[in-house]
């Protein structure tokens, strides 16, 4: 029997994040809840925030390897400018960088 992969199934979860984070402002689904505003937040230090980031970033350019999520985490945590804060500006910023 062939199965698709789920359509709500993670390309990267919480275990392949590779630095610390707090975890203490969101629960994933709330995320998903503001991410329909103009710019949802996106702090570089807050995990359900960067995974949520990474994992609409890797759908929307159909990345399927966990090394792009690797490298996306790490322009995320090291390199995102202090101006950036918010997830629409975040994309704009790694699409100009590619």
């Amino acid at each position: 029997m062939h199965y698709e992969k789920a359509v709500n199934m993670a390309f990267y979860d919480k275990s392949d994040l590779k630095y610390e984070y707090t975890w203490s402002l969101y629960k994933e689904n709330d995320i998903r809840k503001n991410s329909q505003s103009d710019c949802c937040p996106l702090n570089p230090e807050e995990g359900f925030e960067v995974l949520y980031f990474i994992n609409s970033f890797a759908e929307k350019h159909k990345f399927v390897n966990k090394i792009s999520g690797i490298i996306i985490e790490r322009l995320i945590k090291n390199h995102l400018p202090k101006n950036i804060n918010c997830q629409e500006k975040a994309r704009e910023w790694l699409e100009s960088i590619r």
